[in-house]
């Protein structure tokens, strides 16, 4: 059997492993998530969710950002992993983990630095560069929304979406709306917004926004990207995801 390992409390892994199966066109897969999320058909589609912890039942495992598992616990993973490569905090993360499972394959989806691509390479039989894509969007599940809008995207923690409502409303035209887009509503109820709307995929909104207000967690990055003329991005410090590296990459391509 294989599984999809996607460790987090957020949507981030997740979105991920639902790009990875589009874009390779892979069948059915068993997502391992304790997200709260994880069990959203908007999120995950029909595919089934076990445990994070049920990783020994598999034969291969899609293993999402993490090579020997978020804190290490893939280290002696008897079978083959397929490593979906996103940029690490790596020093950080290396310090953490004492071995790794045997690696098939490495999909690099964004660029990584030099130490993180060297030891992946080392560890895997192959690898390649991966650019994903998105499962096109049902139109059914899009809100009505003004012509005109600012769109923030909540993020997770809470309070970094805090601090890009403030990041919004400190740039705030008074004639422009500003819509919070989160899939936890009641947790922003007093915030200073003008509407917020649960709904998830937030892409094909990106469009129509006239400016945008983002973390620069990969999946945005990467969702904003033909955006990027109108999109503010907020650097945080989430664990071992490295925003900075990844605008600073950016402004230097």
């Amino acid at each position: 059997m294989i599984g999809y390992y996607a460790p987090g409390d957020g949507i981030g892994h997740l979105t991920r492993a639902m790009a990875v199966q589009h874009t390779l066109n892979l069948p059915v897969i068993t997502i391992l998530s304790d997200s709260p999320h994880a069990r959203d058909a908007r999120i995950t589609g029909n595919n089934p969710i076990h445990p994070l912890a049920a990783f020994n039942d598999y034969d291969r495992l899609y293993t999402d950002a993490f090579p020997a598992g978020i804190n290490g616990e893939l280290a002696n993973y008897r079978g083959d992993t397929v490593h979906i490569a996103r940029r690490l905090h790596w020093q950080r993360y290396k310090a953490k983990i004492t071995a790794s499972p045997q690696i098939k394959t490495v999909f690099f989806t964004e660029m990584v630095d030099e130490s993180q691509s060297a030891w992946l390479k080392a560890k895997s039989e192959s690898w390649q560069n991966l650019e994903l894509t998105d499962p096109p969007a049902p139109d059914f599940l899009q809100p009505k929304l003004p012509d005109r809008f600012w769109l923030i995207v909540a993020g997770y923690p809470a309070n970094d979406t805090q601090q890009l409502i403030f990041d919004a409303y400190l740039q705030k035209c008074s004639h422009v709306p500003l819509i919070l887009a989160s899939l936890t509503p009641d947790v922003y109820d007093t915030a200073p917004v003008d509407a917020i709307i649960n709904v998830y995929p937030i892409l094909p909104l990106f469009e129509t926004a006239e400016r945008i207000f983002v973390s620069c967690s990969q999946a945005a990055f990467r969702q904003t990207k033909p955006y990027r003329h109108k999109t503010h991005y907020r650097v945080f410090n989430p664990g071992y995801d490295n925003h900075h590296a990844r605008l600073t990459m950016e402004i230097a391509l």
